[in-house]
């Protein structure tokens, strides 16, 4: 349950496990030779795909250098009455696209190449069931979940090799691309929110305050 590396970013979550505390944890761990499996957030609420990403990345590492034997990639989805299902409302928030699923099992299998780790993606089973998952278009999402489906079966990371990177988006004609949604994955990496993620807690605030007519039906 670390989720994110980020003191400030974890306030986003509504945790009450600090990073001093999940350094503890895991210092008993080791002593007494104990695995460990860290949930990391993809997508959390108040943050951009882009944003999104950069976060996983950098708690990706952190995990991964505390020494953590298995990580778990876990998408936000929806469910009713929550925050994000309110900010979703308000067109203020989108799940994450599959495309930056596969984008961070690549990067995490790149960062613990040389390491021991197994390295699977979530996100699909809850309780009570959400009403929205992480997704793609209906053009190519079975086809990326089959992939994610046989990728934690196999532990392969060849799997996703036909799969274009960030980078190669960027750089790739409309024709080229595995779908045409990678043009709108590409678009929601970029956005530049009004709110600069300096400003985090004016950006939470702001949000929180525009929801609140649909909060109050």
């Amino acid at each position: 349950g670390l989720d994110i590396n980020d003191e400030i970013k974890r306030t986003l979550l509504n945790k009450d496990l600090s990073i001093s505390d999940f350094n503890s944890a895991i210092g008993i761990l080791k002593k007494y030779s104990i695995d460990f499996c860290p949930f990391i957030c993809v997508k959390p609420p108040f943050l951009t795909e882009g944003e999104a990403i950069e976060t996983a990345k950098d708690t990706i590492k952190f995990v991964i250098d505390s020494g953590a034997s298995h990580l778990s990639l876990e998408p936000v989805t929806l469910q009713k009455h929550t925050v994000q299902d309110h900010l979703n409302q308000n067109n203020l928030y989108r799940v994450s696209y599959l495309w930056t699923l596969v984008e961070l099992v690549r990067f995490a299998c790149d960062y613990a190449k040389d390491k021991d780790v197994k390295i699977k993606i979530g996100g699909e089973f809850f309780t009570p069931m959400p009403y929205e998952f992480a997704h793609n278009c209906k053009e190519c999402n079975n086809r990326i979940i089959e992939l994610i489906h046989k990728y934690n079966k196999e532990q392969d990371i060849s799997i996703f090799k036909d799969i274009l990177s960030l980078e190669e988006v960027r750089s790739k004609e409309k024709s080229e691309l595995n779908c045409e949604c990678q043009i709108d994955w590409l678009k929601a990496v970029d956005e530049k929110p009004e709110i600069q993620l300096h400003e985090l807690p004016t950006r939470v605030k702001t949000y929180l305050n525009s929801c609140k007519e649909y909060v109050l039906k």
